[in-house]
Formats: C-alpha cells, structure tokens, sequence
C-alpha cells in the first residue's frame, strides 16, 4: 500500500515566493564564498521522469557526506541528491564554523546507551574533527581549517555551572584528557576578557569557513559521479514499492532514500514531533587582528559562555570575530522567513551588546555581516537517525546547533545501514526508541517553547545584573522535570 508524505501545503502550481524570493543576505561565508570562488561544476534542475539507487533529499553537510561516502564504499551504486536552493546555502553554509566534541554530552548519551557505546559515539565525533582536516588537505579545499580548543567559559554568576555531571562523568570513566576544567588563572593567560572566568575545556576541536566546506564538497561528489538536483524543491515523498521524489518540475525513484532536509525536515509529519525549530543569528565584524593580538587571543579557540540563551564566537584567519546565539527563538512553520528576512535590527542590538560586555573594546566596531538561519533541536540535543519505513528511506534530524563534525560521523556510519552493512540497531546513533519524550504538536509545541525561551532570556538579563527571581527559576525548571533540556 502506498502513502504520501507531503512536505508542503499549497498547489505545486502556485508561485510560491517561499522558493522563489532568495534572502535578501546571505550570510558572511556564502557571500565570501561567491566573491572569491572560481566555476564550479554546474548542476541541473529536476526535470522530467529519472531514477536513482539512493536518493537523497536535502544537499547540506549531512546529505553530501552521505552521498560522498556511498559514493566512495559503491562506485557503480548511482546516487542523486536533490536540492530546493543551492548545496550548502541553508545551515551548512551559516553556520559559526564550530567543530566541537560529544564529550560535554557524556551524560546524555550514557543515559540513552550505557556507557560503552557512549564513549564510542564521542570517539567517533573526535575522529570526525581530525578526519575533515585531512579530507580538506586530499580534496584540495581551502576550507581555513584550523584546530584549537573548545572552552564554555563561566561567566559572572554562572561558576555553579561548572559543577556538570558530565565532567565527573568523564573523570570516571578514565576520560579526563578529553573533558576538564581550565581555570581562571590559567585562561586569563591566553584570552583577556572581564567576563571569563574558570572554563570547561574539551581540547580536541576545530574552526572551519563552512560554506568553503559545502562547496569543496559539492564538487568532490560531483566528481565521483553523484548526480545533484538543484533549485529543485520537494512537494512530495511517496512511498510504494520504491521512494518516490517529486518536486515542481519533476520525479525521481529509487529503492532507498535519505532525508536530510535539517530544519525543514519538521514539515514532514512523521518527524513533526521529534524537534523544534529555532531561529539563530549571528554577526562577522570587520578584521580585528590588533586587538585580537592585544587580548591574547591568536589561536583557533571555540568559545561559548554557559548561558542556556548561549552566546558563541571564534576568529577568522583574517582576523574577524564570528559572534552568535544569545537572540534565539522559537519558530512556526515557515523556517525559510528566517533565512529571508536576513537578521533583524533586534537580535543584532543584542549581539553588539553581549560582544560588548565580553569586550568593551569593541563596543562600536563596524559589522561586515549580519545573518540568521533556523537550527533543528531535538529532545536530547542530538541528531537522531532513524528510519520512516522499514529500512528503505532512513533520516537524519537534529543536530541542534552542532553539526559540522557530527554530520561526517553519522553519515559515514549511515552508510553502513544504507549499504546493509550493519543494521541501525547495532550503531552508537540515537534513534526515536531512545527518546523518552516526543514534543506535543504545535501550536503547543512552538508556542511553549517561545514562552519558556523568553523567559530564559529574561532571567538570564536579570542575573547579568545581579539580579535572581526565584518564580522564573521555578518556572524554568518545569521543562526538564518533563523530559525536555531546554
């Protein structure tokens, strides 16, 4: 018996500015990208009657490694991603660049796992960071990849917070070298600011120009031999005897497919209570390298502070600060509004005064680039990987802010699955049998998750000034008690 999956909801006939309308900003990788980039491979759109042996939906980190990796184990398999923009222009090209660790998730994922298998997942995501830097050097991709550290500094008022389970967790299990605790002295030694205080430090991460990434990587497949749909929207899934993609202009069969459609991924309605969909903006300020220079801060750390609304920021081999977070909110539905509208006056004003305050200095510096995009979080703040019918069209969903070395690492075990190497059981993957907790269908859903964040938001202003409500407090403490780590 066959069934549809609609992944829109309005007429394929329509003139529909939610593809047409490209956003007005890009982003400040996407837009260096196409200042600096040579030709690249061209790749068509949809058109007309096709087939594949693995189709893939959605042309991000997540679909190009799986593609590329397919590519790599089966050349002769034939393997088609279709794309609704360009490969790379969603979250994959606008992002921070973080390429940070499981480790700070220890806890989770022994909750979900036991211990073995979650020591294997966090070695996996380590070998993922070191393996897309040497991927870069092969392929001949100027991706500016460069490893550092990973340090979620506490700032004034947050030093309780340093006290996780995940760091005694890791203690535990012999596991130190790869979680610890930096402390003030220390810190202070190497990056200046009057907000840092002592910091969980994992040392094994990376900073990356993503957009630089996706493209090397839409070339590299294209190479191989993947073919790639673009400006080709997805209307439908049907799923009969095979996997059915239609989109505007076109179809596409194959016996196995593979969503990895990100944030986009909510619309389809077996996976509409698996997430929720957040807003993220980010800012790149003007070269910098003096004052970097001045603060200490001349190495590829990624940083965040310990803020649950989390600000995060990296420079760039230019001498840029990358500075985001702290301005996220809940979305409805159309997740593209986000990428279309750019960033707002609003969320901007708040990361020019949460930059200022981690550095007066730069209170007034000039920003090259203001961008936003929608981030996929799930209930456990990972991906889960899981499959929509049997083992024919498997998905990815959720990688929750934190996606560039986890997208290599699930895709390359993906493959196993897709291959019927190994089945998705046996994997150190979280699939839906692990989650407690579905989130309720919106609008519950989204509206609950834009109160709690504003209140987090609020609470968070009020502790910056030394000021606690213990009402908020309580009130924010609610969604954890029913299984949801806001």
């Amino acid at each position: 018996m066959s069934r549809d999956i609609h992944v829109r909801h309005w007429p394929a006939q329509r003139d529909d500015p939610y593809w047409t309308r490209a956003p007005q900003r890009t982003g400040y990788w996407l837009e260096e990208v196409a200042r600096t980039s040579s030709s690249e491979p061209t790749a068509h759109q949809l058109l007309g009657d096709h087939k594949a042996d693995v189709v893939i939906i959605g042309g991000g980190f997540a679909g190009l490694w799986v593609a590329y990796f397919l590519a790599e184990a089966a050349p002769n398999l034939h393997v088609a991603i279709i794309e609704a923009d360009t490969c790379g222009s969603g979250a994959s090209g606008r992002n921070a660049g973080f390429m940070t660790g499981w480790w700070d998730e220890l806890d989770v994922l022994t909750n979900l796992y036991g211990e073995e298998r979650a020591i294997q997942a966090c070695i996996a995501i380590d070998e993922s960071i070191a393996a897309i830097g040497d991927w870069c050097v092969r392929h001949d991709v100027d991706a500016w990849y460069r490893q550092g550290e990973y340090l979620a500094v506490a700032t004034p008022g947050q030093h309780h917070l340093l006290d996780l389970p995940n760091v005694a967790t890791a203690a535990r299990l012999g596991r130190d070298a790869s979680l610890g605790v930096i402390n003030q002295d220390d810190l202070s030694h190497r990056i200046r600011s009057p907000l840092f205080g002592d910091a969980i430090r994992m040392p094994l991460a990376a900073t990356i120009h993503p957009a630089r990434l996706a493209k090397g990587l839409r070339r590299v497949v294209l190479e191989q031999g993947v073919t790639i749909y673009e400006h080709s929207p997805v209307i439908t899934l049907r799923i009969d005897s095979r996997i059915e993609v239609v989109t505007t202009a076109g179809r596409l069969g194959a016996p196995k497919g593979v969503v990895t459609m990100g944030a986009w991924a909510g619309s389809l309605w077996p996976l509409r209570r698996l997430g929720i969909t957040m807003a993220s903006y980010i800012v790149a300020t003007e070269p910098v390298p003096g004052f970097l220079a001045e603060i200490g801060w001349t190495s590829s750390e990624c940083i965040c502070d310990l803020r649950k609304a989390l600000h995060y920021f990296r420079t760039t081999p230019d001498g840029r600060i990358i500075f985001g977070g702290g301005a996220t909110r809940a979305v409805y539905r159309n997740a593209r509004m986000i990428e279309r509208s750019g960033a707002p006056k609003a969320p901007v004003a708040e990361l020019r005064a949460s930059m200022a305050r981690f550095f007066p200095e730069l209170t007034d510096v000039p920003f090259a680039a203001a961008w936003g995009g929608p981030v996929d979080f799930s209930p456990i703040h990972l991906p889960i990987v899981d499959t929509i019918d049997g083992d024919r069209l498997f998905f990815v969903y959720g990688f929750s802010g934190n996606g560039v070395a986890p997208s290599h690492a699930v895709a390359k075990e993906l493959t196993k699955s897709i291959l019927n190497a190994s089945p998705l059981s046996d994997t150190w993957m979280p699939q839906i049998s692990t989650l407690r907790h579905r989130f309720p269908m919106d609008p519950i859903r989204s509206l609950g998750a834009r109160i709690i964040q504003e209140a987090i938001i609020r609470n968070e202003k009020r502790q910056d000034h030394g000021q606690n409500s213990i009402w908020l407090s309580k009130f924010l403490s609610l969604p954890n008690q029913l299984g949801f780590p806001f």
